[in-house]
């Protein structure tokens, strides 16, 4: 039977046709052209004869109707199946199932299921009508109201709520305001709770409705969700509380909701981490603000880490500075690192800086001895290493290996950290626990399968270039030049090419003309700032002329092999001078007791305290 040419037409006998809309089943008998304005040509097919009994046509034939919302067709199929309206549809057919079929052979379900999974409210409105039982089920454990939340369609979910729906219906562990809440579909949520839903939620990961709203930074139904019993302090599987869920999405308003509720601060997850260390994590300076204001501990994680160690460790300058200004405790993790250990492994200089601008100690060790500035020497930021010596970090101190940053930075082949260095005073001679110096370990690099004797004289002769190499040869040049005893059993591993000896002549002639100037109305020449004790430094820092005549761009001009060097060490001076201006300041409030004594007395008994012994100083008021 065929058709005009505007009209559906489904025939046994053009079955091509039919498979190029939908593949039929196995009885090549399902009719599957429906759509508006069609509703004769539907009458005409159920008149067609398929192979099945009459009732599964009627059955068959309403479930597509349903989906494809024939309110008209789904009336008078309704009023002649009765009620077959509620009858769960079977899968009768063994196989050539596709994706268009109404059979299914994972949910076994009722036309009003199909209403609410394809939003059709109108027909949805006519099954109620005709006797749908809208708290019916289908084989996963769905009723009709947790397809309409799972569609965050509120208008359908209100007409079922009317309608009879139990507003507590679950789905396997899930309860429906648990779907609405994780889906974060407010309006449901709040339709559900209006008609009495239960805040309490059985889900796998206890993660109650509040956690989601709270997430999802709903503050209003949070609010009516504790008002209704929701525990604000309520834990996860994984530990975490609804302040957690606020917190980690920076939702400040439902925070505040939660604290005025009785949230407690200072839980922590399984990972031991509070809600503090969330907003330090984000960089989140208006969460972090809030918990501090409201009495939030510093409290280590797991791993030792407290939240300014979580900040300082991902760069967050501006939450590590709120927290120092809270007067924070800088304790070191599990593994010893410190906050500025943390700082300069993110490589951010305004973190680094805050710190050492706040006192904390620039030579404090981890647990494997390493110091900042080791790890800034393995790292790629030139700038955070010469801040870190400018702030008086020991250049040669040693990790538990024996490794000064010069091992470290030659270790990692930055010749310009190498550079920065040794210019700050960094000692090539250095032996670690192994017995090699920073020599010994280019060479193993250059000569593979030479052992590092640590004692042999160096093949310096037969190695390639190596940039690290070039910058510890050319320091060695300039200390021999300087006539100092540094280095001495050293001057004879320069290599005797061309380009060392004509930088050895270049390195004498700028050292004869520092020998020769002084700083103007002082008796001082430059040279002697190369040798002096970091204590002379210190008094020559509180010269105007010298500061004014160093910290000239013209300077390094002048004297462009020697003038960074200079620069450094005057900077470790004017650095050393600002310790023991205020450790004195402190000394003097602590030994009021004590028979006074002049101010040079005082500066010459502090300056036997070394750097990290006047930084304690400092703290002990």
């Amino acid at each position: 039977k065929k058709f005009p040419s505007d009209r559906t037409f489904v025939s046994l006998q053009c079955k091509q046709s039919v498979m190029e809309l939908h593949h039929s089943d196995y009885s090549g008998s399902v009719p599957v052209k429906s759509t508006p304005g069609h509703e004769t040509e539907w009458q005409d097919v159920t008149a067609l004869p398929c192979g099945l009994q009459s009732d599964q046509i009627e059955v068959s034939y309403l479930y597509l109707a349903v989906q494809k919302g024939h309110n008209a067709i789904v009336s008078g199929k309704v009023a002649k199946l009765g009620p077959q309206v509620n009858t769960k549809r079977p899968w009768p057919c063994r196989d050539k199932f596709t994706p268009f079929h109404m059979y299914s052979v994972d949910h076994v379900y009722t036309p009003l299921h199909i209403a609410s999974q394809y939003d059709q409210e109108e027909v949805a409105r006519t099954l109620i009508q005709y006797g749908a039982d809208v708290n019916l089920k289908d084989s996963q454990g769905n009723s009709a109201l947790v397809y309409a939340i799972q569609n965050n369609n509120a208008k359908f979910v209100q007409l079922l709520l009317a309608s009879g729906a139990d507003v507590n219906t679950t789905c396997r562990t899930d309860t429906a305001l648990d779907i609405a809440s994780r889906g974060g579909f407010a309006e449901v949520v709040e339709l559900l709770l209006e008609h009495g839903a239960e805040v309490r939620s059985a889900e796998p990961f206890n993660l109650s409705p509040l956690h989601f709203m709270s997430g999802a930074g709903r503050a209003d139904i949070c609010d009516r969700l504790l008002l209704k019993g929701a525990g604000v302090n309520e834990q996860s599987l994984h530990g975490q509380t609804p302040l957690h869920c606020a917190t980690d999405n920076r939702h400040h308003t439902t925070m505040r909701v939660l604290l005025e509720r009785g949230a407690d601060l200072d839980v922590r997850d399984h990972r031991g981490l509070g809600a503090l260390h969330l907003a330090a994590q984000n960089g989140d300076t208006d969460a972090v603000m809030i918990l501090i204001s409201a009495g939030a501990k510093f409290s280590k994680d797991n791993d030792g880490l407290d939240p300014l160690g979580t900040a300082a460790s991902l760069g967050h300058h501006g939450v590590v500075r709120i927290m120092m200004a809270a007067r924070a405790e800088c304790l070191p993790d599990n593994a010893g690192l410190g906050p500025l250990h943390h700082a300069v492994e993110s490589q951010s200089y305004t973190t680094v800086k805050l710190l050492l601008e706040a006192g904390l100690d620039v030579d404090l060790r981890d647990g494997a001895g390493r110091t900042p500035l080791h790890l800034a020497a393995r790292r790629t930021s030139s700038a955070i290493l010469n801040l870190l010596l400018k702030s008086g970090a020991d250049v040669n101190r040693p990790d538990d290996r024996g490794w000064t940053a010069l091992h470290y930075a030659v270790d990692t082949r930055n010749p310009h950290h190498v550079e920065l260095l040794l210019k700050s005073g960094g000692d090539v001679r250095v032996r670690c626990n192994e017995g090699w110096t920073t020599l010994d370990r280019i060479q193993a690099r250059l000569l593979p399968g030479r052992e590092i004797s640590g004692g042999d004289r160096l093949e310096v002769l037969s190695w390639p270039f190596d940039a690290c190499a070039h910058e510890i040869f050319k320091h060695i040049t300039k200390v021999k030049c300087a006539n100092t005893h540094a280095c001495q059993d050293l001057f004879g591993e320069i290599p005797r090419s061309s380009v060392y000896i004509e930088y050895e002549k270049i390195c004498a002639r700028e050292f004869q003309k520092m020998s020769e100037t002084r700083f103007q109305n002082t008796s001082v020449c430059v040279a002697e700032l190369l040798n002096e004790d970091i204590n002379i430094l210190a008094r020559y820092s509180q010269n105007y002329d010298i500061q004014c005549v160093i910290e000239e761009e013209r300077f390094q001009e002048h004297f462009p092999v020697y003038g960074a060097i200079l620069a450094s060490r005057f900077a470790a001076g004017l650095h050393r001078r600002s310790l023991l201006d205020r450790s004195l300041e402190v000394f003097l409030r602590l030994t009021t007791r004590l028979p006074v004594l002049s101010v040079e007395c005082y500066y010459a008994i502090l300056s036997h305290l070394q750097d990290k012994e006047l930084t304690k100083l400092l703290f002990m008021e």
